[in-house]
């Protein structure tokens, strides 16, 4: 039901949760209340005037319930010349403070997977955390989402792999794509039928702005990567899940290590890789692959270093490519030589 103006008549059951709607919409930090200034908000929106010791009896029955709420003594001089301490500038601490929801809003800003109603509806919720005089700024942010369609199972898909990771259970799904009219379409076999993966699920990443699925297809001995808002009928299955340890690369999986290989998600083994680049393509360096490469050496006089890290191939032809002015690979050979194609490759179509 919803707030209607003069339907209320300040029934004493119900005057903590008016207060305790009048400080959250209304107070934080650095914008307290008086009992007076609550008293002329109890008014204005709920059409009701309580006095002011039945205002500080049920601010201290919300404290006492365990409702976050502040206020400062002050001394003053009452009516017969005495002294008093009176409790005033009444606020209530929010669970989460301005920059900590500025923050989650502009990771739901910039989420690539997200449509833009689905947005902005999670950024209102956002802003109904905090009172009337938090500034979001949303209005000056222009959201980075295209138009292409989008998955809106997203977080049931979340939802069913968790509770198959959690009872250890095999999940079945179908796999989109887009198509040249930008929508959304099942991949399907020769025949027409749609593809069905059979999936060992272990584990969901977020990286690159997408939500990732570390698991196995049942027919393989690899580990696979799956963009979640790519799945489409999802279902938990009866059937057991096969342990990550019986799987090739799961024996001795390190999640941690594992992103840092798998920089694109790409599927493949990753490898030993030796690499020269300049002094000034360590932000691009410790950006992609953390702190986990080793500079081998140091070349002063043109600013080269040379560089070794562990890493997926494949991901390492796309990155070194992507970089392809500042970097060269020195080794494997195999590396070097997928780069060299595809560099040439790429020269081709200017020519």
């Amino acid at each position: 039901m919803g707030k209607e103006k003069g339907k209320h008549t300040g029934s004493s059951k119900l005057n903590c949760l008016y207060i305790l709607d009048i400080l959250q919409k209304h107070s934080d930090r650095d914008h307290t209340l008086s009992a007076s200034k609550i008293n002329d908000l109890l008014y204005k929106e709920w059409d009701i005037r309580i006095n002011r010791e039945s205002i500080k009896k049920n601010l201290m029955s919300l404290v006492e319930f365990g409702h976050d709420i502040n206020c400062k003594e002050k001394v003053r001089i009452n009516s017969r010349g005495e002294e008093e301490c009176v409790n005033t500038d009444w606020y209530i601490n929010s669970e989460f403070d301005d920059s900590e929801i500025r923050y989650l809003i502009d990771g739901l800003l910039f989420s690539k997977q997200l449509t833009d109603k689905y947005c902005h509806d999670l950024i209102e919720k956002l802003e109904g955390l905090t009172s009337e005089h938090f500034k979001s700024h949303v209005k000056h942010v222009k959201v980075l989402h295209t138009s292409a369609s989008r998955n809106p199972s997203l977080f049931e898909n979340i939802e069913v792999l968790n509770e198959a990771i959690n009872n250890k259970k095999q999940v079945s799904f179908n796999f989109m794509r887009y198509d040249t009219n930008k929508k959304l379409v099942t991949k399907l076999y020769p025949d027409g039928k749609p593809v069905k993966h059979i999936i060992n699920p272990y584990q969901m990443v977020s990286t690159n702005g997408h939500y990732y699925l570390i698991c196995n297809n049942d027919k393989y001995d690899n580990l696979a990567h799956y963009r979640l808002d790519l799945i489409k009928n999802i279902e938990k299955l009866d059937s057991s899940m096969k342990p990550i340890q019986k799987i090739n690369e799961g024996k001795d999986f390190d999640l941690a290590k594992h992103m840092d290989e798998h920089i694109y998600m790409f599927n493949g083994e990753s490898v030993k890789v030796k690499l020269r680049t300049d002094e000034d393509n360590m932000l691009a360096l410790m950006d992609w692959f953390g702190d986990n490469f080793k500079i081998t050496q140091e070349h002063h006089q043109d600013r080269k270093i040379d560089v070794e890290l562990t890493v997926n191939e494949n991901a390492m032809v796309y990155w070194a490519m992507q970089y392809g002015q500042y970097v060269t690979i020195l080794a494997p050979e195999s590396l070097r030589e997928k780069v060299k194609v595809g560099l040439e490759t790429a020269l081709n179509k200017y020519k």
